[in-house]
């Protein structure tokens, strides 16, 4: 078995020069667009071809690489903009083929990663849609609000409207902004009914009569409220009231057909008989499977893919999924998913978690963050996990406890874990470090930390996880990380190299070489991570230059902040970049600053670039330039960086003066030294350089004429001795050591 892993070993180390010829496809949502990203090799061109564009596009490469791999594309992104992502031929050519009516934009980011942006394409000016009164129209489910609500295009004139005078006059259309609250409220049933297939959109009204009479006008108050009789429009509210069932609580629905997925189609415990052996259960819906001349059965597959979930197999509900996947279950395809650890990649159960039933569950369980402004149903989420059948419970049951403590809902996840443990009675390892999880996150760090430590060390699933968690603490407090710890973060980067757990395996050995001030391996392991994920590798090389300028001694520090391309700054945050351009300052490499400080581009704030600018030109003796850098900005550091530059201009007063504004006597009185300001030096203590200008600022003329008498012989004695007393220690004080 060891020889097996050693050849395992050998083969993904050798692949890996391939691999780093490929072009590799990455993929993020990002709000109002999807991003997608083409890393690709050195040596490489590109061309697209958007003769289609409504369609979709054609990505052609050349250069110097080996294949593409878009395999991991749809890992991040549904498909609700970007319907697939495909090879096209033998060639280096890529087909991206669009789901909706999107525009792109395509561009170069860090010289070789070809960025693809996705975003709706604008829409039309609404006013000049509403002036629109002729042609045909293709979004049949539009929902209209204003005076004229409804599903679909504007009706057009017709001899039945003007039989029933339905056309509303000038005076009968309201001015208002906005739609009233009655308005709204019917769109918003509109929008339900279409969505649940009550309704369809027609070009013309049907020929029976809608109302007995002429619709009475608004009548327009000051306060622009309108109030109206029952009209057409109110007995269409209330038969879509009785229809659809607005109050029961099943018709939970929102405009644009975003709603919550019924508790129906959610009942996993109804899937399997938990009394009856799992084999039995599973064999007797494969054998139907294929009927007659093998004739396949989606019904029945639909059935085993249920029962496959029920019991916590998702991946074998995928593979019955994929039997017939034109005709699969979007539902079931998200369970799937979800049961085997996966994300609702699909959108099934997006911004569901506030819902009433059990979608709030599976939202919540199948999303990696939420919105700020989200809302959690954590009562519909504890009550549908009580009613999961209770092999899920104990599957699922820690993740979704660590997902409501990750949205702040710990207390809530806590009391998750306690039921699972009544459910099951034991507490187990993933129980275990769910806890210790959500310790951390509710700041009882001690607590959690010996926890985390031992699990890191231990053979449970999720020791990679309590090992990555160990090492975040352990940087944070700036604790050493045991050396066994950073040998076992290695061995799992090896294990799982190619993955995302791989990755998070590299950073983490990485963090931990970093906290230990183990810079030499840490940036020969950095040399290694060209491969992984560019999130992690930017966090990698973050987490050793933070270290690095913070504990190295200078002749480390030198060593890698001036062999190594200021390139890298790109990749640190604005906070290590500044202390990184200081540091070099301080160690007297004024050009090696100025080359980082330029690397890192316009991004750093104003006010920290002026400031670094300056200490730049003042460590070149240019104090001109260094004030120039500093104009327009303000604060205690800028004035001292100021009065800095005016003293290499010999404004010494100028100094003085800025220095005591802003609180420092010492420098202040160092500039009066320097200023000649005698009197302002003395008397301002009793070390050398007060007595000395004391000296300087006694005029000396006050001997009388003539001889002088014995007092003020023994005066002018006593005022030399002092003086030389007061020479001879400020000699001693401002020696220089001849070592």
């Amino acid at each position: 078995m060891r020889g097996f892993g050693l050849l395992l070993a050998l083969l993904v180390v050798f692949a890996a020069p391939l691999r780093a010829q490929q072009i590799v496809a990455r993929s993020g949502e990002h709000g109002s667009f999807t991003r997608l990203v083409f890393d690709m090799p050195d040596g490489s061109d590109w061309e697209i071809d958007s003769r289609e564009a409504s369609e979709g596009i054609r990505i052609s490469f050349s250069g110097a690489q080996t294949g593409i791999d878009v395999s991991r594309v749809f890992d991040r992104i549904d498909r609700s903009r970007i319907a697939s992502v495909s090879v096209v031929g033998s060639g280096p050519t890529v087909a991206i083929t669009l789901n909706c009516a999107c525009s792109t934009e395509a561009f170069v980011a860090k010289d070789n990663m070809l960025v693809i942006d996705v975003a709706p394409a604008p829409s039309p000016d609404p006013q000049a849609e509403e002036m629109q009164t002729s042609g045909s129209r293709k979004e049949f489910t539009r929902i209209r609000v204003g005076s004229t609500p409804g599903v679909g295009p504007p009706l057009k004139a017709s001899d039945n409207l003007l039989k029933h005078d339905f056309t509303p006059s000038l005076e009968d259309i309201s001015t208002s902004d906005g739609p009233t609250e009655f308005e709204r409220h019917l769109a918003e049933q509109l929008a339900t009914a279409a969505t649940r297939g009550l309704l369809t959109a027609a070009t013309r009204l049907t020929t029976r009569s809608l109302s007995e009479g002429k619709p009475r006008a608004e009548q327009m108050e000051t306060a622009g409220k309108r109030e109206s009789t029952a009209t057409t429009f109110d007995r269409l509210s209330e038969s879509l009231h009785a229809e659809v069932g607005f109050e029961s609580g099943e018709a939970r629905l929102r405009i644009g057909g975003d709603r919550c997925v019924q508790d129906r189609e959610l009942d996993l415990a109804a899937w399997a008989d938990e009394d009856r052996d799992f084999r039995l259960q599973i064999g007797e819906l494969r054998r139907e499977l294929y009927g007659e001349f093998d004739r396949f059965n989606p019904e029945i597959a639909e059935r085993l893919a249920r029962r496959y979930i029920h019991f916590g197999l998702g991946s074998e509900a995928m593979r019955i999924v994929d039997l017939d996947p034109m005709h699969s279950d979007p539902v079931l395809v998200a369970l799937a998913r979800l049961v085997e650890g996966g994300q609702d990649t699909t959108g099934v159960f997006a911004a569901q978690t506030s819902c009433d039933g059990r979608a709030a569950l599976w939202a919540l369980l199948g999303s990696r963050s939420l919105p700020s402004l989200s809302t959690i149903n954590t009562s519909a989420i504890l009550r549908s996990f009580e009613e999961l059948p209770v092999n899920l419970r104990r599957h699922l049951g820690p993740a979704l406890a660590g997902r409501l403590a990750e949205e702040g809902q710990a207390d809530e996840g806590r009391n998750l874990l306690a039921r699972l443990e009544r459910a099951t009675g034991v507490y187990d390892e993933d129980m275990t470090f769910q806890g210790a999880r959500i310790d951390r996150m509710s700041g009882a760090v001690e607590t959690a930390r010996p926890i985390l430590e031992d699990l890191a060390v231990s053979d449970a699933p999720n020791a990679p996880e309590a090992l990555e968690a160990a090492v975040e603490i352990a940087s944070e407090h700036g604790e050493r990380v045991p050396e066994r710890v950073i040998d076992l973060s290695a061995a799992y980067a090896m294990e799982f190299r190619g993955s995302e757990l791989g990755d998070r395996m590299r950073l983490t050995n990485l963090r931990a070489l970093a906290t230990n001030e183990e810079f030499e391996e840490g940036f020969s392991a950095l040399g290694t991570t060209e491969d992984i994920a560019s999130e992690y590798r930017t966090l990698a090389i973050e987490a050793l230059y933070s270290a690095l300028v913070r504990k190295a001694e200078d002749p480390l520090f030198l060593r890698f902040a001036a062999a190594d391309d200021p390139g890298h700054s790109e990749a640190l945050s604005n906070a290590t970049v500044r202390d990184t351009v200081a540091r070099l300052l301080d160690v007297g490499l004024p050009e090696l600053a100025a080359d980082w400080l330029a690397a890192s581009g316009e991004r750093l704030p104003e006010q920290v670039r002026g400031m670094l600018l300056a200490r730049i030109h003042l460590s070149r003796m240019n104090p001109e330039d260094a004030e120039n850098a500093l104009d327009g900005l303000d604060g205690g550091d800028v004035a001292a960086l100021r009065a800095q530059a005016r003293g290499m201009m010999g404004d010494f007063d100028y100094v003085q003066t800025t220095m005591e504004e802003i609180g420092a006597p010492e420098d202040a009185r160092d500039a009066a030294w320097l200023a000649g300001d005698w009197t302002r030096v003395a008397g301002t203590g009793d070390d050398a350089l007060s007595l000395a200008a004391g000296l300087m600022s006694d005029p000396g003329d006050n001997l009388p004429d003539g001889v002088p008498g014995l007092q003020v012989a023994e005066s002018i004695a006593d005022d030399s001795a002092a003086a030389r007393d007061a020479v001879t220690r400020l000699l001693e004080e401002t020696r220089v050591d001849e070592n």
